[in-house]
């Protein structure tokens, strides 16, 4: 029977908020989110889905889905969630704890090494990912021209590669520079494009922010002084995206993201023992887009980490 799972932070929030209410905000196939009146989400999923930050895997089949309704009342109870309602208890006492906090691994990998992972990410994702999207940008995207990120003579680009294209190139040089100010004010006008709860440029900043923080701790960068720098660039994404997405970024900006996403970025940057295209793949086959649009920015990070270093940089 496998394990199922309860991230730490959702055991901590629940300890603390005895007898709250909270609301049902959506409800899927083989999820659902529940909000409280701070805005705080909490996301159940099905035992095949993978866990993430503030959330718990549940057997979803216990409660009808026709009869939930937007608004639905939830009361914490304990290590429980009631819904009084429909008469439904989920009992967490016997999840077993996983901590959805940045882990460092060993042995980090070379220059050469990063090199070849980033190639075999590349392949990977034209492969098996799905390019419909903002990610056909990767057959075109050129890190070699000193001082700046650009676009190669390219073929006709689907419509929403199309658009962003500028835009993701924008982000990119920006991040390059380090001009972190700029790209606060710059990344409204970025997030929320694409269909879906996280929109595909939100994915994709989300690998760009893991990598950034796995990148730098490896270098032995405090992580206050991380999240310092790069927690302003989240804060203006309020009003510009899904409520979901908004929370996908803030517990990113921690350095938190699901478990799957978080063994993809330690085997870009560490020495892991899993297989790094097993791995890779798994991420993937996440959502429509969002684990291609995910790696598509952990891959472009991976590249600004070999033009940084190319170049005489960090």
């Amino acid at each position: 029977m496998t394990q199922l799972l309860l991230s730490k932070d959702l055991q901590k929030y629940m300890k603390k908020h005895e007898h709250v209410f909270l609301k049902v905000h959506s409800v899927f196939k083989d999820a659902m989110n529940i909000i409280d009146d701070k805005g705080n989400l909490v996301t159940l999923v099905s035992p095949n889905k993978d866990i993430a930050p503030m959330s718990a895997q549940v057997s979803l089949g216990s409660i009808p889905n026709q009869h939930l309704e937007s608004g639905e009342l939830v009361e914490i109870d304990g290590d429980t969630l009631l819904f009084p309602r429909l008469n439904i208890k989920l009992n967490f006492k016997d999840h077993e704890i996983w901590n959805p906090d940045y882990q460092k691994r060993k042995t980090d990998l070379s220059m050469n090494q990063l090199e070849s992972r980033v190639m075999a990410l590349k392949d990977l994702i034209e492969t098996h990912g799905q390019l419909e999207g903002i990610v056909e940008l990767i057959k075109y995207l050129d890190f070699s021209v000193p001082g700046i990120v650009s676009t190669s003579v390219k073929q006709d680009l689907n419509q929403y590669a199309d658009f962003i294209e500028e835009r993701v190139l924008k982000v990119l040089n920006l991040v390059y520079e380090g001009n972190y100010e700029l790209l606060k004010e710059f990344i409204p006008r970025f997030v929320g494009f694409g269909p879906g709860l996280t929109p595909s440029t939100d994915d994709f900043l989300l690998g760009l922010i893991i990598s950034h923080i796995y990148e730098r701790r490896k270098r032995g960068e405090l992580m206050k002084d991380i999240y310092s720098q790069i927690s302003k660039v989240v804060e203006s994404t309020e009003e510009k995206t899904t409520k979901v997405s908004v929370e996908m970024l803030k517990h990113g900006v921690r350095g938190k993201v699901s478990e799957s996403y978080r063994l993809a970025v330690q085997a870009m940057f560490y020495d892991v023992k899993a297989s790094f295209s097993k791995t890779c793949i798994r991420v993937l086959q996440n959502g429509s887009t969002s684990g291609s649009d995910y790696l598509f920015g952990v891959y472009c990070y991976a590249q600004l980490r070999l033009k940084w270093y190319r170049e005489g940089g960090i």
